[in-house]
């Protein structure tokens, strides 16, 4: 048997209304709608394991997948997204830890929460790409995962799925709440769909 892979992008937020920067932005109203479509649409798709980036637009967004799937919500530091701009900072631990009570925080991760220094080096943010790929390889056949993270992370994990160079200038778009299903064995990595959002309209797509 294959892992099967839901590759997931973060619902609506300001930021992606405005333009702003605003680094750990909450979803908006849509926002949380299309999470709780997510979580519908993934709710049969036998799931075994729900991970997120620790930032809270993507926390909001696997939440209720989890929920839905009856499953602890499981943060990944490595799942952040790919910052070419400024320093920020996230929740703190005890932050995440009530407004989440389901996740099973890093033990790695600091009181203060996750800090960004800065702009990424593309060497630091590819070695966060091959973790990403060596956890999910190390799954049991037969597993089932949604990975909720960001628009310009998704497209780098792509890629590297894929054997492309992250970087070579190949794209990959990313909408709201999009999934990319793709699943993996010992030989080849099969793509079922990218960015695919007709879940988020009543129309029935592959995941299930």
């Amino acid at each position: 048997m294959a892992v099967e892979i839901y590759l997931i992008r973060h619902g609506q937020t300001p930021n992606n209304i405005t333009g702003e920067r605003l680094y750990n932005a909450c979803l908006t109203d849509l926002g949380r709608v299309q999470a709780e479509r997510l979580a519908a649409t993934l709710s049969a798709a036998g799931l075994t394991a729900v991970l997120c980036s620790p930032l809270l637009r993507a926390m909001e967004t696997a939440a209720p997948i989890a929920l839905a799937s009856r499953l602890p919500l499981d943060p990944d530091n490595d799942l952040v997204e790919f910052n070419r701009w400024d320093p920020y900072l996230g929740a703190t631990r005890a932050e995440l830890a009530v407004r989440f009570p389901a996740a099973r925080l890093e033990g790695a991760m600091p009181a203060s929460g996750w800090a960004y220094a800065g702009p990424e080096p593309v060497v630091a943010a590819l070695a966060r790409v091959w973790r990403v790929l060596r956890r999910i390889s190390a799954l049991p056949s037969g597993s089932a995962v949604a990975i909720v993270a960001h628009g310009t992370f998704n497209a780098l994990l792509l890629a590297a799925w894929l054997g492309i160079d992250p970087f070579n200038g190949v794209q990959f778009a990313q909408d709201n709440a999009c999934i990319n299903r793709l699943t993996l064995d010992e030989r080849r990595v099969a793509v079922r769909c990218i960015n695919d959002t007709r879940h988020l309209y009543g129309v029935a797509s592959p995941p299930v």
